[in-house]
């Protein structure tokens, strides 16, 4: 290895890069230890940068648009992806900069020797001194603010705060109550529903897909349990306000041109229902983001997803797996993702699930940063629980108007204790 290879790190360039196009949530910590002009491959140098203007305007921080700013091909970020650990990257980052920083001594120490016949010992002294101040003001003004820069950043936060208004700040759903709680759909997060079965958490992921729709933003639907034709069956009668089974009967045909009319041009994407593993999962989701734009991909349910793996593997830990793979996919797309969970009960049995009855999708409820509850009360009202909410409250019940013939599910209010 030559002198000046011994300075250069391309795999933890390609690592730190990679972290940071997985959760850009760390590139303020990566942003106070490493500059562009710390990555020795220009192509890296490049990515950094327009990673950091994107991040810094609010702007897409998507592989397609980054990969575009920097000039480079989405592969080559998408390989920088592979096998990435975000919480070690700042580790990784500390390391580039001492590489950088001994790249700079070493180029800067080879200038002042090839000047050594004309310069004084003082001069000598000086430059090398001038070298070594240099290096201890580059490795820590990123990370000590003086009393301006503290006003100023003062004067930022509260400035990007006002920004964010309104309260919503994801993508809107078409509920107001629920969306105002999670404020809306934001990148990055995944939002769980569990119901029991048949209860109807698939038309509900069904009727918030048909808003998001509406509303003009992009989504994939993702069914591991119910054929298109039904999927399309119960979006017409969402649409139409039909009932199912006369969409079912082929007597109302102008349900087809009203479909088309609305959704020709828009941006819905709905698989089949054949069966997947974790990894096709994971892969229709990037190629339908990269290619089509999507903003937001269902899954129903998870349960239904094929096992891959040890098959010793109990199911709890399979689903937890599963789940940290699809906050991880969620994070790296900078999308959000909507997953079907099911409850440990049978039917549409009354009253607030226990715990107990949560046991099957405890672990995905973890990973997800938004567990909401569908399920019905004593009273046969149909109410959905904000049961865990990190954008928000929680422990909120909305009472839900759900027409069973039509599919239709609509906010009716917050339920109070009675």
């Amino acid at each position: 290895m030559s002198t000046e290879n011994q300075f250069v790190d391309t795999t933890a360039e390609r690592e730190v890069m990679g972290a940071l196009l997985f959760d850009s949530d760390i590139f303020p910590d990566i942003r106070s230890i490493i500059s562009p002009d710390h990555f020795s491959d220009g192509r890296l140098a490049a990515v950094f940068k327009n990673f950091g203007e994107q991040y810094e305007t609010r702007g897409h921080l998507d592989l397609t648009t980054i990969a575009e700013l920097a000039h480079v091909p989405v592969p080559f970020l998408a390989q920088c992806m592979v096998d990435v650990i975000p919480s070690l990257a700042p580790g990784k980052a500390r390391r580039l900069s001492a590489l950088a920083n001994k790249r700079m001594v070493r180029m800067r120490a080879l200038q002042v020797l090839s000047q050594l016949g004309t310069l004084t010992v003082e001069e000598v002294a000086r430059n090398f001194s001038d070298i070594a101040a240099d290096v201890v003001t580059s490795s820590s003004s990123k990370a000590v603010y003086d009393s301006a820069s503290l006003c100023n950043r003062v004067v930022k936060l509260q400035e990007a705060r006002a920004e964010r208004r309104p309260e919503v700040r994801g993508l809107e759903i078409g509920y107001s109550i629920l969306g105002r709680l999670l404020k809306g759909l934001q990148p990055k997060r995944i939002t769980v529903i569990a119901a029991a079965t048949g209860f109807g958490k698939s038309t509900l992921a069904l009727n918030l897909l048909h808003n998001i729709i509406i509303a003009g933003h992009r989504a994939l639907f993702i069914s591991n349990e119910n054929d298109v034709d039904l999927n399309l069956d119960r979006l017409c009668a969402i649409h139409s306000g039909l009932k199912v089974k006369d969409i079912e009967s082929g007597e109302h045909y102008q349900v087809a041109c009203s479909f088309g009319e609305t959704f020709h041009r828009s941006g819905i994407f709905m698989t089949d229902n054949s069966p997947r593993t974790i990894e096709e999962v994971v892969g229709t989701i990037s190629k339908f983001v990269i290619q089509h734009k999507v903003q937001v991909v269902f899954i129903d349910y998870i349960g239904e997803i094929s096992h891959s793996g040890d098959n010793r593997e109990t199911e709890e830990a399979r689903l937890a797996r599963y789940a940290q793979k699809l906050v991880d996919c969620a994070k790296s797309l900078g999308i959000h993702m909507v997953v079907m969970a099911q409850l440990n009960r049978q039917g549409n049995s009354k009253g607030r699930p226990s715990k107990a009855e949560l046991a099957g999708c405890f672990k995905i409820a973890q990973k997800a940063h938004s567990l909401l509850l569908f399920w019905q009360d004593e009273r046969r009202r149909d109410v959905l629980t904000v049961e865990k909410n990190r954008q928000g409250p929680a422990g909120i019940d909305i009472e839900m108007n759900f027409n069973r013939t039509t599919q239709q599910i609509f906010e009716n209010s917050v339920l109070t204790a009675d």
